[in-house]
C-alpha cells in the first residue's frame, strides 16, 4: 500500500530528528529559521493505536518545511534515510490520508 509506505517515511523522519540531542537542536533551528510558530514536538505514531498515527501526520504536517530545510542543511539526512527520504508525492499522501482522519474524528 503506497499510503503506507509514504507514512513510513515520515516516522523515518521523525526517527532521524530524535535520534540524538544535536540532531533535535539541528532540526529545532530549521523550525525556527522556517518560521513555524508550532510549539509541539513530531510524534511517532504507534501501531497498535490508530489516533498516533493522525497525530503524527498532523505534526509533521505542520513542520513541513523544517523538514524540507533539514534535508537542504543536513547532508546526514538523505545519506542516512537512503530510499526512506520523503517524496513530494508522500507529503501529498499524507495530506489526503490526514483529512480522511478528520472526516472521521
Amino acid at each position: 500500500m503506497k499510503v503506507k509506505k509514504s507514512s513510513k517515511r515520515k516516522s523515518t523522519q521523525i526517527r532521524y530528528v530524535r535520534g540524538s540531542p544535536m540532531r533535535a537542536k539541528s532540526f529545532q533551528a530549521c523550525i525556527e529559521s522556517a518560521r513555524i510558530s508550532y510549539k509541539g514536538s513530531a510524534c511517532l505514531d504507534v501501531f497498535t493505536k490508530w489516533n498516533s498515527t493522525y497525530l503524527m501526520l498532523d505534526t509533521t504536517l505542520k513542520l513541513r518545511k523544517a523538514f524540507e530545510r533539514l534535508e537542504e542543511d543536513d547532508p546526514f539526512f538523505s545519506a542516512e534515510l537512503e530510499d526512506e527520504t520523503p517524496k513530494n508525492e508522500d507529503w501529498e499522501k499524507c495530506q489526503s490520508s490526514y483529512h480522511i482522519f478528520e472526516e472521521v474524528l
